[in-house]
């Protein structure tokens, strides 16, 4: 059984609802078949068959009427009862039709039976929407509409001895009650895991005030697929049963007839549904899926067309049955999946009732106009013709499912604009503004920073005479040019006080050329702070007030002085005179240490770019203190000559990794088609780091974004595609080799399964560079966490990844174990490590210290003895001795002497494991959490000992390594933290008092990291302080889905 589900793509968990809707699918298409068999025989055999195309007509009117009103019906019953009630409902008058079939009763029940069908049809595959994914019904749709298949098949072959031994009439009885026991048996299937993104409950619909469901784009797509599907195959179903009614005549000649057909489409579409429907779609996509029956359907109807005879007009109605009733039938209804419940349940019924069957009206009276005039012929050629609409609109159908998966839109708050013009905005800002709060009058200082401050000048005034020291400085940096909110009176006086504003003051009273304060400020040439110097010497300058030269001497001393802060002062005062500062001197504050200096020669050379200072200012990106201004100083130059620098900076082989990752970024910033020239450039590189490229790849999707790509860069991404997805197979083949439990192993794997998991993240992104407005953050999100969205982006990756790589790439995404991927990588040929020795002995080679002593630890004799200790970081006799090694290791991290093993009961690898194995420092690198391990003291408590107490202050947090701790307010338990858990973060994060007390459960054994140490980390470990704050916004999440859930209880 297990190798049956295995061959038929069932996966654990899905056997009885995929057998419940199978076997409902079968009893429901056997009546569809039962039914339209009798009453095609009864109206070719017992009415007039002119009107036929009539009976389209009818059918349209009839459905349209009824399906609106069996859907309000049934819009507040769970769906598997909708179900079944809404059989039960057609059913009955079907079955009492079997009374009289005669006269205009034989045309009521040609359209009762259709009525049926749509009603039943509609509701089947709303319940299976909701029971299936858009993953699970890619594979599983196929296997559930072969039970129509198998339907075909019985029926056909039972037809002929039903009818002979108890007539035509029968079958109407037949029919009903299949309808009603197919879907009772379908009603009981329920969804096999938790609901998906789209599908939260088959629960009731909105109730019918609440607001109906528009037709978007995307659904008159869908509508317009299944209009021209049945406009085309109705006229193929017209000719196919003119033609059958002319070759046989008797009643039950044709019955027969009509068996054997189902009977042979039957066992022809089982075979496709078994073996080519999920293949088809999962190789081609959903697009594939839908143009199959179009194609077919065309080559049929050209065999109509020059010969429409019974042969003829049997291989275009058997095609279109066939296909229609497979490969089109699981794509259609995959369309619909993306959908939410509330509108599929409103927006379904009325595409495959009223819109299905005003289509196939139209058709009818474009028959009942046509055949007498031209022919069989002329029906043949409309259908074909229809086939061109058919593909234009099965593409637009397919980009919508698409859009429809990938739902979700990224906000640039580059693209904000403050409407000083609003009075609603500016109100907002004035209260922001007063509300006496920094953080508010900050943020509202930061958004007026672009526009003239005028509207908000009573408030900004108040706060530069009242404000704290740092909105103070804000208010001069934002409103200091305009005298209608500071007047120069207020700043004379900020001059007189001498405050760290003073400076600031000065140069700002010297652009606005205020009169009468030169005697003070050639007093401040004199002052003794280098800063307020030069800001005398500048703003002199500024009011032509330097007559005898002595602020021009003042400037060009303080520029040309050996103190580095008598220098920078002069930068810092010199920005508003750009021409005036030597050359030299920019290099050289460029290419000095001081951050300051660089940051003031940057803002200079932005206002006055030189060629000649673009390579000083490159270097300048390698400084995360410098990037950003660096990367906009960078705008002022022409882009050529930027890329160029860049580029060559990029290339040299001294480049430090930050300064790569500052050089991407600025490229970045280009948005330009020699960006994306250089970006590809740099991405072809074979000595490009992981990391590095990482950021290439970012950048790269960002510049896609912007402009265009060029002309066979999809050939140049492939390329990088398959290296990185080799790449990511090999490190999760090296993850599984390495076998050992002790600390150093899992910290090897976790090595492994880290890079692996980047790769992965880089992977994806690089697949959707020729669609870059897919949002694949929220997918790799979704592929790393294998969160509730999974299964769509999975969908969204299977239409837009390279078909050259898709089987390369999704392995990778979907939801597999280690081994599961490794072995689809061996099944694709790919050359994987086999012995652990492969995987460790690079390590031990690498030129990153931490990675060499970590593969040592994990190392056997063996493995050791195949190392080249040459090109090693560590020698042999350190990889013999690691305990000792890695003490000293530990002592230059951090620059502290380590405890004595006797202070101790874990190693430093010991410690690392367990931190790594916590939440919080689960995602961030291992040689970030040895570091963390260091400051991490041992604390050890006995059973019932207290850790801290309600209200105490949060200076520290743990990590519980063995046994547990109790978490309790007022004496109540709260919660219980396992081992391999942290409390307390929180305490430092929001500098607030414990809210719970805790006590340990046993003996306990925790790591204590301190606020300052952990402060510490935070500030000097970027990733670290990423992997925290992911952890916390993590946590806020899950606070809030339980709070909403909550909501939703009362």
């Amino acid at each position: 059984m297990r190798r049956l589900s295995e061959t038929l793509g069932v996966r654990r968990g899905e056997g009885k609802p995929t057998l419940l809707l199978f076997a409902g699918f079968f009893l429901i298409v056997a009546a569809v078949i039962t039914g339209k068999t009798a009453r095609d025989t009864f109206f070719l055999a017992r009415f007039d068959r002119t009107y036929l195309p009539l009976m389209f007509v009818a059918q349209a009117v009839f459905v349209t009427a009824t399906v609106p009103i069996l859907t309000r019906f049934s819009r507040s019953l769970h769906l598997s009862r909708a179900l079944f009630l809404g059989a039960v409902m057609t059913a009955i008058p079907l079955a009492m039709s079997q009374l009289h079939v005669k006269g205009l009763v034989v045309p009521a029940v040609y359209v009762l039976v259709e009525v049926a069908t749509v009603v039943v049809m509609t509701q089947f595959w709303l319940l299976s929407g909701s029971i299936f994914h858009s993953r699970q019904a890619k594979r599983l749709y196929a296997l559930v509409a072969s039970g129509g298949s198998v339907a075909a098949i019985a029926v056909g072959m039972g037809v002929r001895p039903f009818v002979a031994a108890f007539g035509s009439e029968p079958l109407l009885v037949a029919s009903a009650g299949l309808f009603v026991v197919g879907a009772g048996v379908a009603s009981l299937a329920r969804p096999s895991g938790p609901p998906s993104r789209v599908e939260r409950s088959a629960a009731p619909a909105p109730a019918a005030g609440a607001p109906r469901a528009r037709m978007n784009p995307y659904l008159v797509s869908i509508a317009a697929l299944i209009g021209v599907t049945a406009v085309a195959t109705t006229i193929v179903d017209y000719l196919f049963k003119i033609v059958a009614g002319q070759a046989y005549p008797e009643e039950a000649q044709l019955a027969a007839f009509f068996g054997s057909f189902y009977a042979f489409t039957g066992v022809a579409g089982l075979l496709i549904q078994l073996f080519a429907t999920g293949r088809v779609i999962q190789r081609f996509g959903i697009l594939g899926g839908l143009l199959l029956l179009p194609l077919s359907l065309s080559v049929g109807s050209l065999a109509a067309l020059l010969r429409p005879v019974l042969l003829s007009v049997i291989l275009a109605k058997g095609s279109e049955q066939i296909v229609k009733q497979t490969t089109h039938q699981a794509s259609l209804q995959l369309l619909w999946v993306p959908i939410d419940t509330a509108q599929k349940r409103v927006s379904k019924p009325f595409v495959d009732g009223p819109v299905k069957m005003v289509a196939e009206g139209a058709a009818g009276v474009l028959i009942f106009l046509v055949a007498p005039l031209g022919g069989l012929r002329w029906l043949s050629a409309i259908a074909l013709a229809l086939v061109g609409a058919w593909l234009f609109i099965s593409v637009r159908a397919r980009t919508g499912y698409i859009a429809s998966l990938a739902t979700g839109r990224r906000l640039d708050l580059e693209d904000l604009e403050l409407d000083v013009a609003d009075p609603h905005v500016t109100d907002t800002v004035d209260r922001m503004l007063r509300s006496g709060v920094e953080t508010q009058q900050v943020t509202a200082l930061e958004l007026i920073e672009q526009v003239a401050p005028e509207p908000w000048a009573e408030s900004l005034g108040a706060l530069y005479r009242g404000g704290s020291a740092l909105v103070q400085e804000k208010v001069l940096t934002v409103a200091g040019d305009s005298p209608a909110v500071i007047a120069n009176d207020e700043l004379v006086a900020t001059i007189e006080r001498q405050d760290s504003l003073a400076a600031q003051a000065t140069l700002l009273i010297g652009r606005r050329r205020a009169p009468g304060v030169a005697p003070m400020l050639r007093e401040l040439l004199d002052h003794p702070e280098p800063a307020q110097q030069a800001a005398a010497a500048v703003a002199l300058r500024g009011l032509r007030a330097d007559a005898e030269g002595s602020a021009t001497r003042r400037l060009r001393e303080l520029l040309s002085s050996e103190d580095p802060v008598e220098r920078e002062a002069a930068l810092v005062a010199a920005r508003h005179e750009p021409e005036f500062v030597p050359e030299d001197v920019l290099i050289a504050s460029l290419s000095g240490e001081s951050s300051s200096a660089r940051l003031a020669a940057l803002r200079i050379v932005d206002a006055s770019p030189r060629p000649s200072l673009l390579p000083a200012v490159a270097q300048t990106l390698g400084d995360p203190e410098t990037r950003v201004v660096a990367r906009h100083t960078l705008r002022a130059f022409a882009e050529e000559d930027v890329l160029y620098d860049l580029n060559r900076a990029f290339r040299r082989p001294d480049a430090s990794r930050d300064l790569r990752v500052g050089i991407v970024r600025a490229i970045r910033d280009g948005a330009s088609a020699g960006s994306v020239r250089s970006m590809l450039d740099l991405l072809d590189r074979h000595d490009l780091m992981a990391d590095t490229e990482s950021e290439v790849v970012d950048a790269l999707l960002h510049l896609a974004r912007a402009t265009s790509m060029p002309a066979r860069a999809d050939r140049r991404v492939l390329v990088h595609i398959r290296r990185v997805a080799s790449r990511a197979y090999w490190r999760f083949a090296a993850e599984a080799l390495i076998a050992g439990e002790d600390a150093a192993c899992l910290l090897v794997r976790d090595h492994y399964h880290q890079l692996a998991r980047g790769d992965v993240a880089t992977l994806l992104k690089l697949c959707v560079l020729s669609r870059p407005q897919t949002p694949v953050e929220t997918i790799a999100y979704n592929v790393d966490t294998r969160g509730d969205g999974l299964a769509d982006s999975l969908e969204v990756l299977d239409n837009v990844v390279p078909r050259e790589a898709r089987d390369l790439v999704m392995p990778l995404a979907e939801a597999r174990s280690v081994a599961e991927k490794v072995t689809a990588g061996m099944g694709m040929g790919l050359e994987l490590p086999s012995e652990a020795h492969q995987a460790i002995v690079p390590l031990i080679e690498s030129p990153r210290e931490w990675l060499a002593m970590v593969g040592s630890a994990c190392a056997d004799d063996a493995v050791l003895g195949l190392v080249d200790w040459d090109s090693a970081t560590i020698s042999r006799a350190d990889a013999d001795d690691l305990p000792a090694y890695m003490t000293r290791y530990a002592e230059r991290l951090t620059g502290n002497a380590s405890p004595s093993n006797e202070q101790r009961m874990y190693s430093e690898l010991e410690k690392t494991a367990y931190l790594k194995s916590t939440g919080y420092f689960r995602d961030i690198p291992g040689e970030e959490v040895f570091y963390i391990a260091q400051v991490a003291e041992e604390q050890h408590l006995a059973d019932g000992q207290s850790l801290f107490e309600d209200g105490d202050p949060g200076h520290s947090l743990y990590a519980v390594i063995e046994g547990e701790i109790l978490l309790h307010k007022g004496g109540r338990e709260v919660n219980r933290t396992p081992p391999l858990e942290l409390l307390g973060e929180m305490g430092i994060i929001n500098q607030a008092p414990r809210s719970l007390g805790a006590v340990a459960v046993g003996p306990t054994i925790l790591l204590r990291i301190s606020e300052e140490d952990f402060l510490h980390i935070l500030e000097t470990r970027a990733d670290v302080m990423k992997g925290v704050m992911r952890q916390v916004m993590q946590r806020l999440d899950r606070l809030t889905i339980l709070y909403a859930e909550a909501l939703a209880g009362d």
